[in-house]
């Protein structure tokens, strides 16, 4: 190979381990990175509401239904686990 072959690969792989990026490129990303953060938050704060909201139900279901009739108390009472929570 030349010396200019040489210079050449050397220039291009100096230009390719440091590559440079404009100011609104880099203001773009860090709006994308933000905005993703954010919406990453979002997510965890909705499945957070649907655990609450989910175990709140099955409180209320399992306090309410066995007063609500006597043969839906002695069904439930058949539960192996939770049975003598409702005699």
């Amino acid at each position: 190979m030349s010396d200019y072959d040489d210079k050449n690969l050397r220039l291009f792989k100096k230009k390719y381990e440091k590559p440079v990026m404009s100011d609104k490129v880099v203001f773009e990303m860090e709006q994308r990175i933000n905005q993703g953060k954010k919406t990453k938050r979002s997510m965890s704060k909705k499945k957070a509401y649907k655990g609450w909201a989910i175990a709140a139900v099955a409180a209320l279901a399992i306090l309410i239904l066995p007063n609500t009739s006597s043969s839906k108390a002695s069904g439930m009472e058949s539960i192996p686990l939770f049975g003598g929570f409702f005699k």
